[in-house]
């Protein structure tokens, strides 16, 4: 007799939440497929993903000040952009096409040259963690986790650590931010995790 057990993922504030989906006539009462399929998924992006990426291309952000190399965008960020940039519908998945699309302050578009930068190199590949600068390459290899006091994920590409929307954003929202940030911004405390004052 072979038993199977079944730890279930947290769901945070995910119901409830704008990514809780299960409530559309689209989804179907279903919380996680219209992002992860529990069979069939992509082969070709991570976290089974379920949904179709967007074939745009995206202005980036500028700045005479910014000084950190930008790379092509993660496929962590493409996931969120799979939504958010208005090209995809929010109701296109298990292989069908869909209508809804993200409006408002969700919809970010392809024109980022006025959010933070995404897919750019952390340019000095240092965390301020409590007053201590560390340096990240030491202890992580690439795809690993960088420790701040979010524990803010940070992404290899070409050897570089990247930072990406869920750098800063869970989309699971397992923190109860708004935004579903990682943690609270309040006094620019989510900023200040990685930028000196």
């Amino acid at each position: 007799m072979v038993l199977a057990t079944y730890t279930p993922l947290s769901f945070g504030s995910l119901i409830n939440s704008k990514h809780d989906f299960s409530g559309q006539s689209w989804a179907n009462q279903r919380l996680c497929v219209p992002c992860h399929p529990p069979h069939n998924a992509s082969t070709t992006e991570p976290l089974l993903w379920n949904r179709e990426l967007s074939g745009s291309s995206y202005d980036p952000y500028t700045s005479p000040t910014l000084t950190g190399q930008q790379f092509e965008l993660a496929s962590q960020s493409k996931l969120c952009l799979s939504c958010h940039d208005g090209v995809v519908a929010v109701d296109s998945f298990d292989g069908n096409s869909g209508s809804t699309y993200v409006s408002g302050t969700a919809l970010i578009g392809t024109n980022l040259a006025n959010d933070h930068p995404i897919g750019i190199k952390w340019e000095h590949q240092t965390l301020n963690n409590g007053g201590a600068t560390i340096g990240c390459d030491s202890c992580h290899e690439n795809f690993s986790n960088v420790p701040t006091k979010m524990n803010a994920p940070f992404f290899g590409q070409s050897g570089q650590y990247t930072v990406e929307c869920v750098s800063c954003h869970d989309p699971h929202g397992e923190a109860g931010f708004s935004s579903f940030l990682r943690m609270t911004n309040d006094a620019s405390a989510l900023c200040l995790q990685c930028h000196e004052n």
